[in-house]
């Protein structure tokens, strides 16, 4: 192979090249003088383009890259050497680093728990190998950083802190300390859960509701100067006493682990509902017997229930008690009267005294005839009883007449008519009873001598027309006008015969004479006839 000219010129000139770029090792570094845990880097400064690098820090450590970092972790004085393509040229510089020790930062408190608005002082024990240049405190409660050595430092929130203090050296060294959790503050919440009003005499659940850590409890019963001492429980059970109502005072206090204290007090109204009972009768007496009763209530009534005694009740929401009862059956009875007031308590008291109610002999009647006859003696008994203490009779004609203890009397009309004979009798038991019955006193016979006009204009004077008779089976009764004209007929078996001056159809006849007769049929199936005039005045 031919060489031209111009490849022997680029030959010469490549070496001449290569012997005027040799490899010479150097570096240099960011800084020479770094605190314990600092990072140094360095820098390739060699010339003729080495391929490969060996470093040594001097602290055991190296490297093989161009540009490496170190980071030494103990103070000293370093040599740091670099080396290039496996020992073309090296450079060794001694003292080349110094790297000085940390601040050793300490620093305490002279508390580490406590309440709400506590203030704290913490005091600095660091030391360093050159002077302390700052002090940085974090409280680690949001608040700002505080740059004095010894300081304090007041936490106004509830909970746990961890505090860091960072130092300084005129090195320009940094180190810090973090507690955790070194500060506890704590602000425990008294809070009582009841029923604002209760009943006297009552077992009351009072529930501890507080809030904080490791709470002991002390309960004050200001109104009735007792305590109880609790720990750790959700409530406990209290009995409130007393004759009125009346409101009492509770007071929980309650201390957690850092000796911090709440308390709260609350009211609480004791109802002590209050009824009284009375009557105003005799309380021994016959049936039926009518009780009066009356009662008082206490203030916040919501309404009462009246227990008579025999099974029935009365209950209203009147504010005042004042009503009546009937007993209707022999017996023993002590009513009560039940109260309930709007809390919700009630009472119940009793009658001081037993009712008494005694037994008659119930239901009498008065025996005689239905029909009596005038001026002739009749006799009248009372059914029902066998004996009696007396008899006040009553024979509807202006007399009467004490029996004493006779059960049948005598008596005699003077007058025909319509009586009703009344009799008031009491029992051997002091029991009152009493019977009526009407009779009919007539004549002897048919009366002659009858009326012969009546005026029926509804003035309550002679309106009605009347036979009385006796001793008959039936009577046919006829009236007549004077054209002998039928305008009434009634077949009777009673003994009173009556005509309301009325025809046929209920309508008033007109004024004048009218014929009447009747037909009698007696006892022993004869027939008798009377006959007579009516004079009717109808205006």
């Amino acid at each position: 192979m031919r060489i031209t000219p111009f490849f022997v010129v680029l030959t010469i000139l490549l070496l001449s090249t290569s012997s005027t770029f040799a490899q010479v090792a150097q570096f240099s570094a960011n800084t020479q003088k770094v605190c314990v845990g600092d990072t140094v880097f360095f820098t390739d400064l060699t010339t003729g383009g080495p391929s490969s690098w060996v470093w040594t820090f001097g602290d055991g450590d190296s490297a093989f890259i161009q540009t490496p970092f170190h980071i030494y972790t103990t103070a000293g004085i370093y040599d740091v050497q670099l080396e290039v393509d496996g020992g073309a040229s090296t450079e060794l510089k001694t003292a080349f680093v110094e790297v000085v020790g940390l601040p050793q930062v300490s620093f305490s408190s002279d508390f580490n728990k406590g309440c709400d608005s506590l203030t704290v002082a913490f005091t600095d024990a660091s030391i360093a190998d050159t002077a302390i240049a700052l002090w940085i405190y974090d409280f680690g409660d949001g608040s700002a950083l505080d740059s004095t050595q010894n300081t304090t430092h007041t936490y106004d929130s509830v909970g746990f802190y961890s505090v860091r203090l960072t130092v300084i050296d005129s090195n320009a060294c940094v180190s810090n300390l973090v507690v955790d959790s070194l500060i506890n503050i704590s602000s425990p919440l008294a809070e009582i859960i009841l029923d604002p009003s209760v009943c006297s005499g009552q077992n009351v659940t009072l529930v501890n509701n507080s809030q904080g850590q490791n709470l002991t409890s002390i309960w004050y019963f200001l109104d009735e100067n007792t305590s109880d001492t609790t720990q750790d429980l959700s409530s406990i059970a209290h009995v409130f006493s007393g004759v009125n109502d009346t409101i009492f005072s509770v007071k929980l206090v309650v201390t957690d682990s850092n000796s911090c204290q709440d308390s709260t007090i609350q009211n609480v109204f004791v109802s002590f509902p209050q009824a009284m009972l009375s009557v105003d009768t005799f309380l021994a007496s016959c049936v039926p017997l009518q009780v009066n009763f009356s009662g008082l209530f206490s203030p916040n009534l919501f309404n009462w229930v009246l227990n008579t005694g025999d099974t029935n009740s009365i209950s209203s929401s009147d504010s005042i008690l004042d009503t009546s009862y009937v007993y209707t059956q022999p017996g023993s009875f002590v009513p009560t009267l039940t109260m309930l007031d709007t809390v919700g308590c009630s009472t119940t008291v009793e009658l001081s005294d037993t009712i008494q109610i005694l037994s008659s002999v119930g239901a009498i009647s008065i025996v005689s005839s239905d029909t009596l006859t005038a001026a002739a003696q009749s006799s009248f008994e009372i059914s029902g009883l066998d004996t009696l203490n007396y008899a006040l009779w009553n024979y509807g004609d202006s007399s009467q007449i004490d029996s004493l203890g006779n059960l049948i009397v005598l008596h005699t009309y003077s007058t025909s008519g319509a009586y009703l004979v009344d009799v008031i009798a009491e029992d051997t038991s002091g029991c009152l009873v009493s019977a009526q019955k009407s009779v009919l006193v007539i004549a002897s016979s048919v009366s002659d001598e009858l009326s012969n006009y009546f005026s029926p204009n509804g003035d309550g004077v002679n309106d009605v027309f009347t036979l009385y008779t006796e001793d008959f089976k039936e009577i046919l009764f006829s009236i007549y006008n004077r054209w002998g004209e039928l305008v009434f007929q009634n077949s009777v078996s009673t003994p009173i015969i009556e005509w309301y001056g009325r025809d046929f159809d209920g309508s008033p006849v007109p004024t004048g004479t009218y014929y009447y007769t009747l037909e009698i049929t007696s006892l022993s199936d004869e027939l008798i006839n009377k006959n007579g005039y009516i004079s009717v005045i109808a205006d």
